[in-house]
């Protein structure tokens, strides 16, 4: 079986140094929930995460465009209901909180991650290629551009065109828009170029994948907290 979305939050504004975001509906012990923040701002921005999230990348281009792109993760447990991030200068901002359950690793879920910059102007918003280490592992996928106009996102078709697309929104608050995608890959290695197609052509854009370790052992306590949400749909 694949993994599942459950639900996501997101905050944005315009000029912040403290944002307040709620725990995506349905999240449960066990889950894995994404933090993708992204913030404009032409000094050293730095992010302070709530207790429990752990970073897994930044990628920042100071120097010619103000944009912050950076991805955290926490196993979800006894989760209050919204979280706060600080950051030590006012800046636009958009944090979007994603919530993933079933068939990953909750011991040790990440195996690589793609970050590797691409800010060629055309359509493209890619995440290269990355060598995942096992069959059956779960991949997420983050693109996110800056921009003052709407923009919209065409899932990747690659390594198969089994992404389901999770999220495509964004806010003229915060000038960002993002596209956030999963699968379970039936294969292993590398994955190739992941490319999202934008519905412009533009350079101010950042994508993330990760892969996810498959899991070793089934958890019960996820699968009985489940299933009052599956009776009740």
């Amino acid at each position: 079986m694949a993994i599942s979305f459950i639900n996501y939050s997101e905050y944005n504004s315009a000029s912040s140094s403290s944002a307040i975001i709620n725990k995506p509906t349905w999240t449960l012990d066990w889950d894995i929930m994404f933090a993708l923040a992204n913030c404009n701002q032409w000094v050293e921005v730095i992010f302070t995460p709530p207790s429990g999230w752990t970073k897994l990348w930044d990628q920042v281009w100071l120097e010619t465009t103000g944009q912050y792109y950076s991805l955290y993760y926490r196993i979800a447990s006894s989760e209050w209901t919204d979280y706060t991030w600080t950051t030590n200068v006012d800046a636009q901002m958009r944090i979007v909180n994603i919530t993933y359950r079933w068939w990953f690793d909750t011991a040790d879920p990440i195996d690589v991650v793609s970050n590797t910059s691409y800010t060629t102007n055309n359509n493209i918003n890619r995440a290269a290629s990355m060598t995942v280490s096992a069959v059956n592992s779960p991949l997420i996928f983050f693109a996110t551009i800056y921009s003052t106009s709407s923009k919209t996102f065409t899932k990747p078709s690659v390594p198969t065109t089994d992404w389901i697309e999770d999220l495509d929104s964004g806010s003229t608050v915060s000038d960002y828009w993002s596209e956030i995608c999963s699968m379970t890959w039936t294969s292993s290695w590398a994955t190739d170029d992941m490319d999202a197609t934008m519905s412009q052509t533009w350079a101010f854009k950042h994508a993330f994948a990760v892969a996810l370790n498959p899991e070793v052992t089934w958890n019960p306590w996820a699968f009985f907290q489940i299933l009052p949400k599956l009776f009740n749909n």
